[in-house]
């Protein structure tokens, strides 16, 4: 027989930073995780012209090489995690669309 199961408290924020930890570990970058900003568009289920506005007004990570967006599918993932997750947090205008409200 194996030892009884163990019960361990965490906070939320503790939780969602191994998780975060665990998926970097996991998942090492490649090439295929980067993304242009109409893939990034249908993620979050915005229009392709509102993802200039998420990334000056509301961080969305980014890089800029030249005039267009590209995107690390981690980075927006953890952003989405982050935005979604926070207790208390009144979603603005288009990010209403994350949360489904």
């Amino acid at each position: 027989m194996g030892e009884p199961a163990k019960t361990i408290l965490m906070s939320a924020e503790e939780l969602r930073a191994m998780i975060r930890e665990e998926l970097a570990r996991a998942a090492p970058s490649t090439p295929d995780e980067w993304m242009g900003p109409e893939e990034v568009a249908k993620m979050l289920n915005v229009k392709r012209g509102t993802i200039p506005a998420l990334v000056s007004r509301e961080a969305l990570p980014c890089y800029r090489p030249g005039k267009s967006y590209t995107f690390r599918r981690p980075e927006v993932e953890a952003w989405i995690l982050k935005r979604s997750t926070k207790p208390g947090a009144k979603p603005r205008g288009k990010l209403r669309m994350l949360r489904g409200e």
